[in-house]
């Protein structure tokens, strides 16, 4: 099963607005003294943020303030028709980017775990996701664990990053992915169904499986993103 992977949100952005004022991406590399393939990897969503003098180096190259940049990139109100453009002679792209709303969802723990009561754990941070990417469920619902362990890389799933899982879906769907509480502690695997037990299996064929008769569902995995990285 190919779970969701949440990709960060200001990189689209990013592509938007630099089409909006008809610079390639290396027009804009040359701005910020960087390598094209480095403002390809921003506006593919896979970095958290950037780096603030990158966001100062574009706005004094688009006559914006630094504000209002930082809006746009971030989810804020567009600001008025751009009217400084660089020598391209057109858009490199007639796609239209809709707006893109945000969603914390508290970080609790991490998994492998000990006891965990989804109940009652504090918040010790938040992950930050589209909020298409969770239609129809209610935030409440939602809790995040940051991952320890290589159990699931099959999934795509590595050692710190973070995953964000529905406390309201406990049935088990075989081959989906859940959080378990077992007498072991927290773990994160895809659950099947078998008579009178539970199978857990990792992604990672280095791990055996789990054959148990009891288990606590804590949730869904809905959806994974990597930590924070700043370029």
């Amino acid at each position: 099963m190919m779970l969701q992977y949440a990709m960060n949100t200001w990189g689209y952005n990013l592509r938007k607005i630099r089409e909006e004022y008809r610079f390639s991406q290396g027009d804009l590399a040359k701005v910020l003294g960087c390598n094209p393939s480095n403002i390809a990897h921003m506006e593919s969503g896979r970095y958290a943020s950037i780096k603030q003098n990158y966001i100062a180096k574009m706005a004094n190259a688009w006559g914006i303030s630094v504000a209002e940049l930082t809006a746009r990139l971030y989810g804020g109100a567009a600001p008025t028709k751009p009217t400084i453009t660089s020598p391209n002679t057109k858009p490199f792209s007639n796609v239209s980017w809709p707006p893109i709303t945000l969603v914390a969802i508290p970080v609790i723990g991490s998994v492998p775990a000990g006891y965990l009561d989804v109940r009652t754990e504090e918040a010790s941070g938040f992950i930050y996701v589209p909020q298409e990417n969770i239609k129809g469920m209610r935030r409440e619902d939602l809790k995040a664990l940051r991952v320890t362990g290589e159990s699931m890389i099959g999934d795509g799933i590595n050692d710190g990053d973070f995953i964000a899982f529905n406390i309201s879906q406990k049935d088990v769907i075989n081959g989906k992915v859940y959080i378990c509480q077992t007498d072991d502690g927290v773990t994160i695997k895809h659950a099947y169904k078998e008579p009178n037990q539970l199978r857990l299996k990792a992604s990672n064929p280095e791990y055996n499986d789990i054959i148990l008769s009891e288990v606590e569902i804590l949730g869904r995995v809905i959806l994974f993103q990597p930590p924070a990285t700043e370029i």
